[in-house]
């Protein structure tokens, strides 16, 4: 019996796998347009240039590739048996390619065809083109396979359990590959690297699967795409770790370089899911817990650490204030809020609200007369975040590797505008987390001035205005509260490398200096005691009731606040139960 790989064998074609192709014995064939294949003890072949079954049958018994006819009703000679329905004819000339280079075939699992994927050749500068056609009555239709679609050579895949796939990119690829790597089923997916997820690969359940991509960045995308689709499909599944020095874009279709061993690279292939464990760089906690790291860089000791902070608080409440005492005391290497004491180093202050005019009398009013720091340097005006000015303010910290500390007061004035395309919450986050990658890798501290909501809130973090985008991408928030005309206010920090703090401070409106009093829990205690030994001066002495009814507070909280008054020889208590202040009775 004539076997179907022994038929493209006398024709001088190629086979690879289970099916072959060669020229067409029954015209003038140029190019291989036969496909041969045999499945299930039939052989099985269609003529791409349209010749008909007989035509192609006749051509081969004249060949000696077909056994002769029966002759004066003697029984026919044990031969190959041929599909017992005509394939559908030759896809038509493509209206801008013509006629095709290479057909593929596409088989459900039990051998149907469900549809080809044709492709012509490069032709001149034009690349390669790839169209699927499906059957159509009897003849096709250009049009996409249907999904979920096929693997290609799948009735091999199903019908060799017991070999190991291995995917390449694109059907010649796998052709090719197919005749020298006998001991896998090699095989590939229609569409591309952008149509993965167009595929049935639960056709390799239980399967082991190497993958092969070709020698790019979108090959080795494609087939990490491919990968994760088969975790928890495929028995296992590992990637081809190519050698360095291949051609861009090198796959098994093209010449094989002399060093290249593909058996070896297959035999070595790491496991896809092993290998992506380790790219996620996972630690124990014993390892880090042994780790010695160095300590966080700051610019404005337990307020400003490295890393992005955002500084906000109501208009004219004194932040611009508040930032550029920050930024002269760490260039000076002086006191901020009047004794934090700072370590000097480089500083870039960005004012981009004020002028050079308005800096000139905040400078000498915050130096006090001291000399004005040579490491601070100073811009009113800068180019947004997405127009040049972060890699503006890259080239400042390459060109000062020492430095201490970014001010940019404000936020409003540098960052990128906004994306249509994007939501609110999103925007807020990419704006202001492209600074806090700047910070992190230079790690120097970059402070950012915003401004709060005008509604009030119980949580400072909820009264910054914007999205919780904003706050959400910066490591630490500080907001500052003051009321007009009061000189006291409230300074909360919260981050990831501060602890959590409330501080009392004050406003010097001659020097522009704000001075840290204290936590803010015992500037607000002292207050109420302040309250009461005033109310005391002016009204004589009372009983806590009568105290707490001229104060408006609580008789229970006054009561504590007296006790522990009169311990501290605050207040003294006369023999009738009243308070008084002492020296008096």
């Amino acid at each position: 019996m004539t076997t179907a790989r022994e038929i493209v064998a006398g024709l001088g074609g190629r086979w690879a796998g289970s099916s072959g192709t060669a020229r067409c014995p029954a015209h003038d064939d140029v190019k291989p347009s036969l496909s041969v294949t045999e499945r299930d003890g039939r052989v099985l072949f269609r003529c791409y240039g349209g010749c008909e079954q007989d035509a192609v049958i006749d051509s081969l018994r004249a060949r000696g590739l077909w056994p002769e006819a029966r002759v004066n009703g003697d029984r026919p000679s044990a031969g190959p048996r041929v599909a017992a329905t005509a394939a559908p004819p030759v896809p038509p000339r493509h209206p801008q390619f013509g006629e095709p280079d290479l057909v593929f075939d596409y088989f459900t699992p039990e051998g149907r065809l469900v549809g080809i994927v044709a492709r012509w050749e490069a032709r001149g500068e034009r690349g390669k083109e790839l169209r699927p056609a499906v059957p159509s009555g009897t003849g096709w239709r250009w049009a996409a396979l249907p999904t979920p679609r096929p693997l290609y050579r799948l009735p091999d895949i199903v019908t060799h359990r017991d070999k190991p796939v291995l995917i390449v990119e694109g059907e010649k690829t796998a052709n090719v590959a197919q005749e020298d790597l006998h001991s896998h089923i090699v095989t590939t997916w229609p569409g591309g690297a952008s149509a993965t997820g167009h595929v049935e690969w639960k056709s390799l359940v239980g399967r082991d699967v190497i993958l092969w991509p070709d020698a790019d960045a979108p090959g080795a995308k494609a087939m990490r795409d491919v990968a994760d689709r088969l975790a928890g499909i495929a028995r296992s599944v590992r990637i081809v770790s190519l050698p360095d020095g291949l051609p861009g874009g090198w796959d098994l279709a093209d010449p094989w370089p002399d060093n290249l061993d593909p058996e070896r690279l297959i035999r070595e292939a790491p496991d896809a899911a092993a290998e992506r464990l380790a790219a996620l760089g996972l630690v124990t906690a014993a390892d880090l817990v042994s780790r010695t790291f160095r300590e966080p860089r700051w610019a404005v000791p337990g307020l400003v650490p490295e890393g992005l902070t955002i500084l906000a608080g109501k208009p004219k409440a004194g932040k611009s204030w508040a930032v550029l005492d920050f930024a002269a005391a760490v260039a000076g290497g002086t006191a901020a809020l009047g004794d934090i004491e700072c370590e000097a180093g480089p500083v870039l202050y960005l004012a981009l609200e004020d002028t050079d005019r308005r800096l000139h009398g905040r400078l000498r009013a915050v130096l006090q007369g001291a000399p004005a720091p040579a490491s601070l340097a100073i811009a009113t005006s800068w180019r947004r975040a997405d127009a040049g000015g972060l890699e503006d303010l890259q080239a400042w910290l390459t060109a000062h590797p020492d430095a201490r500390g970014v001010f940019i007061d404000t936020l409003a004035m540098i960052r990128g505008q906004a994306k249509r395309d994007a939501g609110v919450y999103r925007d807020d986050y990419e704006a202001v987390s492209a600074f806090k990658k700047l910070a992190d890798a230079s790690a120097v501290p970059i402070v950012l001035v915003h401004h709060l909501r005008k509604e009030s809130t119980s949580d400072p973090l909820e009264a910054v205005s914007g999205t919780a985008g904003l706050t959400g991408s910066a490591d630490t928030i500080i907001v500052l509260k003051r009321e007009p005309n009061d000189p006291f206010g409230l300074l909360y920090v919260r981050g990831r490398d501060v602890i959590e703090a409330e501080h009392a401070i004050r406003f010097d409106s001659e020097t522009g200096r704000w001075e840290r009093l204290g936590p803010a829990a015992d500037f607000r205690k002292s207050e109420e005691r302040r309250a009461l030994i005033r109310e005391l001066i002016d009204g004589g002495a009372m009983t806590p009731r009568e105290l707490a009814d001229a104060t408006g507070k609580k008789a229970g909280a006054v009561r504590v606040a007296l006790s522990r008054m009169k311990k501290a020889g605050d207040v003294v208590q006369r023999a009738d139960g009243r308070y008084c202040v002492p020296g008096e009775r």
